[in-house]
């Protein structure tokens, strides 16, 4: 990923979108720019957004100045869309993420893991999903045996469906078995 804002002090590498002349790999739909990286304590930066896009910088490691106003770690910092030019100053070594985005201008629907425009949709998205139109993963664990006896309590119905677990080279499938207690196994399945 090619880097942006170069200067000492500063490793950022741009994912999607442009800045300062590049492209970063990562295509989207709608304009999106956004890059990660770090930077050193002591550093300071300018970072120029296009006016009318929003702006979010989230803090993964960091203690930092923005605009002359302290932030840190684990926290999202939502920019006026009118602000073009953000100022930032490490107070430590820092970890960031900076997105920027041409606002869409629709209406948003969300529940669960679902965002779409009317909850009308949200429904048909879950039932979807539900029906595994979107496709389906599956999880492998390798785990020792009496790992496993760990493991099996904190696995659901649903989960226990989809997981199989590899026990000392094994391929086992866990089963689950609806009683009133919840009881759950794990079976050789070949492998």
């Amino acid at each position: 990923m090619p880097l942006v804002l170069e200067q000492e002090g500063v490793f950022l590498q741009l994912a999607s979108g442009e800045m300062d002349g590049k492209t970063g790999p990562i295509q989207t739909f709608t304009p999106i720019s956004s890059f990660f990286g770090t930077v050193q304590k002591g550093t300071r930066i300018q970072i120029t957004a296009k006016e009318g896009y929003w702006k979010l910088l989230y803090l993964v490691k960091a203690n930092i100045n923005i605009d002359m106003e302290s932030a840190e770690k684990y926290q999202l910092v939502v920019f006026e869309k009118e602000n073009e030019d953000i100022i930032i100053c490490a107070e430590e070594d820092s970890t960031l993420l900076f997105l920027s985005a041409e606002p869409i201008e629709e209406p948003i629907a969300a529940k669960d893991n679902f965002v779409m425009n009317s909850m009308e949709e949200i429904e048909e998205a879950m039932a979807n999903a539900a029906a595994g139109k979107f496709g389906r993963l599956t999880y492998k664990f390798h785990i020792k045996m009496k790992e496993a006896y760990t493991l099996l309590p904190l696995i659901n119905k649903e989960a226990a469906q989809r997981y199989e677990l590899a026990i000392e080279g094994q391929t086992s499938r866990i089963e689950y078995k609806e009683t009133a207690t919840h009881s759950y196994s794990a079976r050789k399945s070949g492998g």
